[in-house]
């Protein structure tokens, strides 16, 4: 078992800040008429010039001294979610998105601590060999319960025997419930619609899971939307190339 305390301190003193991240809710709606199926173009208006508070996405942080990192190169392992606040999902089983550098990790691990410091849910797992965003699925019986906020956290695992060396990144996670209101506009919205609908309401997983569906047919969509956010440097980045938790151990 983790302490979320402990996780959180270790974070505090390890962790290392990459671009600024900027609070979505001054997005516009789409209200363009399609036909069915169609994806509308995604407004993205100049970026405000006041951040507020400190919202930002996390570079991958070491413990320990940080002398045997694994990471190759100078791009740092990094989730495509805030991380320096609670993060709102109306799913159950969020996926999560990690952006992956190139490394030489033994292994990886993903973990999700209750805040009674129990492990409600616990992975591990082979790396590709190949740097790009990865992603988390949690199998449909982990159960994250509604009102409750959780600790989650991605390692690389440098060295099995001195976990002080392992890479990560960690935030938290809080299930909500999806009002009526937005159930009804999500009902009769078409997909990119769904998309801007999210990200109003800052339900930044539910936005970029959906979003990552139409990458491919999308890329443009894509791009703009983490370039917004300050990501432009892995908006180009493959995805996924890994899918994680199928199965829980």
């Amino acid at each position: 078992m983790r302490s979320p305390k402990l996780i959180h301190l270790m974070g505090i003193l390890a962790m290392v800040l990459s671009p600024a991240w900027v609070t979505l809710s001054g997005l516009s709606s789409v209200r363009a008429q399609s036909q069915p199926g169609e994806l509308l173009a995604l407004n993205f208006p100049s970026a405000p010039r006041n951040l507020g508070g400190p919202r930002s996405t996390a570079g991958g942080g070491v413990r320990g001294n940080g002398n045997d990192s694994c990471i190759e190169g100078e791009s740092p392992l990094t989730p495509l979610m805030p991380t320096h606040d609670i993060v709102k999902t109306v799913t159950p089983n969020p996926e999560f998105f990690m952006y992956v550098p190139k490394n030489s990790a033994d292994s990886g691990e993903f973990v999700i601590v209750d805040g009674n410091g129990n492990d409600v849910y616990l992975s591990t797992f082979e790396l590709s060999e190949a740097p790009g965003v990865v992603k988390v699925s949690l199998p449909a019986n982990t159960g994250l319960e509604m009102g409750k906020v959780y600790d989650w956290q991605f390692s690389l695992i440098c060295d099995p025997s001195d976990r002080q060396a392992d890479v990560f990144v960690q935030g938290q996670i809080e299930p909500t419930e999806l009002t009526e209101e937005m159930q009804t506009q999500l009902d009769q919205a078409q997909p990119l619609d769904q998309v801007q609908l999210y990200v109003d309401q800052s339900l930044w997983n539910e936005a970029v899971s959906l979003l990552a569906q139409f990458r491919n047919s999308n890329p443009t969509e894509w791009q703009g939307l983490l370039k917004y956010v300050g990501l432009e440097n892995i908006a180009s980045e493959p995805l996924p190339i890994q899918t994680i938790g199928t199965s829980q151990n």
